[in-house]
This record gives structure tokens, sequence and C-alpha cells, in this order.
């Protein structure tokens, strides 16, 4: 799923310039809803494989288009800041619930429901955002002064901002997401070797765990920034991390 998420990126840039934010926005929750609801009915290692790459390829429009939506609506002194910090801390606090709903699913109703109410809510925010969209429509255009010109549409893809501070940047959380994918697989058999059989939600739990002080800590963020600098809370960051 992340391989296929990582390599749909790549078109994002043109397929935004294309059909815009919103349209990106609803292919990619409609797609994902599609997806979950697909591998939740699967029964093969195939069809798993299948709509787990789906998943992947869906997830890019959405991220991409949240936070060019984000920055093109957010642009005053401090603004920024503080959307993308509500925007981790939310991300966060889904990552640290998921594990635990998701368990406590399996246990109740079995491998299907937890996928196919990942779809149902994937179609309920597909319709916020069509309804949404639609009453907003043409509030993007503002009207030109008099004598005023359009100024030139510049296209901008990837590889014409792909700079080395961009790419250091962003390994950062390559690294740190890296990092809590790669203990999944390795603690869920340690687990299940320390602590025998357990409730499917008790395995949850004990994955949502890290999750939940960094929702916390990414609330202060935005502050914390504006207070000491983005890079001397990077540097902590990482040397907290390490």
């Amino acid at each position: 799923m992340p391989s296929a998420c990582f390599l749909g990126n790549f078109g994002m840039d043109r397929m935004i310039a294309r059909v815009g934010v919103e349209t990106t926005l609803n292919v990619g929750l409609a797609l994902l809803a599609f997806s979950s609801l697909g591998f939740g009915l699967a029964r093969t290692v195939q069809g798993w494989l299948f709509w787990r790459v789906l998943q992947g390829l869906a997830t890019a429009p959405i991220y991409t288009s949240i936070s060019t939506r984000l920055a093109r609506s957010y642009t005053g002194n401090g603004e920024f800041h503080q959307v993308v910090g509500i925007q981790e801390m939310l991300g966060n606090a889904g990552v640290t619930i998921a594990p635990l709903l998701g368990g406590v699913l399996f246990a109740w109703g079995g491998f299907q429901l937890p996928f196919m109410l990942s779809a149902v809510m994937h179609f309920l925010f597909l319709g916020i955002t069509l309804f949404s969209s639609g009453s907003a429509a043409g509030s993007e255009a503002e009207p030109l002064l008099d004598g005023e010109r359009p100024e030139p549409m510049v296209a901008v893809t990837a590889f014409s901002v792909c700079s080395l501070p961009v790419l250091l940047l962003n390994f950062v959380p390559l690294l740190c997401l890296g990092v809590f994918g790669g203990y999944e697989p390795i603690l869920g058999s340690r687990f299940h070797e320390v602590l025998g059989r357990i409730h499917p939600a008790t395995v949850g739990l004990l994955m949502s765990m890290s999750g939940f002080p960094s929702t916390l800590f990414t609330f202060f963020v935005p502050t914390l920034v504006e207070k000491i600098g983005s890079r001397s809370l990077m540097t902590f960051g990482i040397g907290w991390h390490s």
C-alpha cells in the first residue's frame, strides 16, 4: 500500500492542475471506499494484494489534494503552521485509534466488518465533499479589477521544486514513519510469543500506544515553531526519536 501511494503521487501535480483539488479529492475518496470494501470481501491472496495496491493508489490524491487546499487557503502569518498542526494531530489520532478500533471490530464482527465500516465512512466523506464543493462552486474565481490582466500560468511540477533542502526535510518523516511501519510485524509476532493467545483488541491497544504521545505533542507544535523555530524543533525531535 505505501509503495502504491508513493508511485501514485508522481502524477498528482498534473491531475490537480487538470481537474482541480475538489475533483482529485473526490476521486481518491471513491476509489479508497471501493478498494477497502473489495479488500474486506476478497478471499484470495491475489485479491488482497490487488485491493491493497488500489488502496495505496487511492490515498495519493487524498493526501495531495488536502495539503494543496490548505496551502492555498491559509497564507496569513502563522496560519499554515496552525492548520498543519491540526492536520497532523488528527492524522496521528487516526493512527492511534484505528488499531484498537480494528481489533474490537474484528473480535465482534470478523474480518469483513472493519473494512465495510471503513468503506461506509469514506462514502460518507465523499458525500460531504461533493455537497460542500457544489455549494462553493465559483467562489475561487475572483473578478479582476478594471484594466488588470491575468497573470500567466506557470507549470509547477514535482521535479521543479525537488531541491536538496526539500529532499532532506522530507527524509525526516520518511524515517519516522518507516520506524513506525517497520515495528508492526515484529511487534505483532512478539506479542503472541510473550503474551500467548490474547484478544485482538489488546493487540490493537498495544499497537496504538505509541500514537498517544505523538497525538498530544502535535497539538503544541505550532506554538513551539513560533517560539523556538522549526529548525530547532526538528533537531530536538530527531534527537529524541533516536
